[in-house]
């Protein structure tokens, strides 16, 4: 619930997870593991998690309670194994859920996962679905594939363009220096394709002969998220730079990937403000490094959907500047920035006293908040 204009409105989510599984399966150690990868984790509670509402049911239920409005996306998950299909109660309800999923107009996505062999005799309509088959994926890897699938599943549900009438899988556009790096991006490439369903922009395969080079790479980093591998030779590069400067201007999700043999005589300083990952090249670190990019473009896609949604209600927007990323000083020669609007928006968590002072000084009027900062703050003049 919200107060608008002194009445109570029911505040509605940008995104919702729904998880079902059976009280009695033994795999209920995704509660754990999901909650933490969509929402936080509950052993670090300060950290930087997507703050995504995820609800757990190990029973049918009337999924109106869940659904009332359909102007939010959803995401329903089927956790499926021998026990579900046992319990005759589950047959009727997963009806319920197709019907509700089929009449969202694309809004509610539904993913049935087999748990193990026997999940195809639960529902004739159901195998009418692409199963994620979790049982079929190596063991050494099943858990990190499978979060891997449904974290690009849900990138993909909040990606507005639709291309021959399917959403498209997210595109990595993969920055490096040719002189080391080239051999390290065709180790990646070579996992992902196998492995995932991602696209990935390469220079030396993916610019066809005759064309411009730079408005390709200008266009790639546009609609992708970007990795940047971060070698000895990274910085001395003019292009990895402005591809650096590019993504930041675009607003891409980022990740550095520190791949150093030795180091740099000097890093590019704007390469900082976005998360990073020590990569040994080892194949078996390429699933968590996928994760993280993934991690990171959802956080991006649902921020720009909650503050849409958070817009909806409370018009903050009219005084103020939105960022989808905490603030850094080189958003502040961007042309959007504007040093007589007093409130700049930022996602939580806030930053800390430290980077504010830095921020102040541009104007001693501008106010960096997050929301929930700013809210309470509305809340506290009306009290």
């Amino acid at each position: 619930m919200a107060t608008v204009n002194n009445k109570i409105v029911e505040f509605k989510p940008a995104l919702q997870i729904s998880i079902f599984i059976h009280p009695n399966s033994e795999y209920h150690i995704f509660r754990e593991s999901l909650f933490t990868l969509f929402t936080r984790d509950v052993n670090k509670p300060l950290s930087r998690g997507l703050s995504i509402p995820t609800l757990f049911f190990s029973k049918p239920y009337d999924l109106t309670c869940l659904i009332q409005n359909k102007s939010y996306n959803a995401l329903i998950i089927l956790l499926i194994d021998y026990k579900m299909v046992n319990d005759g109660k589950w047959r009727d309800f997963i009806d319920l859920i197709i019907n509700h999923a089929q009449s969202s107009k694309n809004l509610i996505k539904l993913i049935p996962v087999a748990l193990d062999d026997t999940t195809f005799n639960l529902n004739h309509e159901l195998n009418k679905y692409n199963f994620i088959r979790f049982y079929e994926f190596p063991i050494e890897i099943r858990n990190e594939l499978f979060e891997v699938i449904l974290l690009n599943e849900l990138c993909k549900l909040l990606k507005s363009t639709i291309k021959e009438g399917y959403k498209l899988p997210v595109k990595l556009f993969l920055s490096h220096a040719k002189r080391d790096g080239e051999h390290i991006i065709k180790i990646f490439r070579q996992f992902i394709n196998k492995f995932t369903e991602l696209r990935s922009f390469f220079d030396v395969i993916n610019i066809s002969p005759g064309t411009k080079w730079e408005d390709v790479i200008t266009e790639n980093i546009k609609d992708s998220s970007v990795l940047i591998f971060q070698t000895d030779s990274f910085s001395s590069r003019e292009w990895c730079r402005r591809e650096v400067l590019l993504a930041k201007q675009f607003n891409c999700p980022i990740i550095i990937l520190n791949c150093y043999v030795r180091g740099e005589e000097r890093v590019f300083p704007y390469i900082g403000n976005i998360p990073s990952f020590h990569w040994n090249l080892k194949e078996d670190s390429i699933l968590e490094i996928v994760k993280l990019i993934l991690i990171e473009t959802l956080r991006i896609r649902y921020n720009k959907k909650l503050f849409d949604k958070l817009h909806d209600y409370w018009d903050f927007t009219k005084d103020s500047t939105i960022f989808i990323r905490p603030p850094e000083l080189l958003n502040c020669i961007e042309p959007k920035f504007n040093s007589t609007k007093q409130v700049y928006l930022y996602p939580d968590p806030p930053l800390g006293v430290e980077e504010l002072n830095i921020l102040s000084r541009i104007s001693s009027n501008l106010i960096f908040t997050t929301p929930m900062q700013f809210f309470t703050s509305k809340s506290k003049k009306k009290s």
